[in-house]
């Protein structure tokens, strides 16, 4: 069994203007997404092909709510 994990962010903005993050789950071509209590205020601000634990740009750590 191979479990494929991924971190995601939303297309668009809600209401407030943050973008959430999701954890995207893959296993045997299904996959479902878990939303998490993360969200950033600058879609850009968040790198999806980052290593271990950098996906917010240094820069904008504070954009995390």
């Amino acid at each position: 069994m191979k479990i494929t994990l991924n971190f995601e962010v939303a297309n668009q903005a809600k209401k407030n203007g943050t973008y959430p993050i999701y954890l995207r789950a893959t296993e045997h071509g299904h996959h479902f997404k878990l939303a998490l209590d993360v969200y950033v205020t600058n879609r850009k601000n968040f790198i999806v092909q980052a290593k271990k634990d950098n996906w917010i740009n240094e820069q904008y750590k504070h954009s995390i709510e």
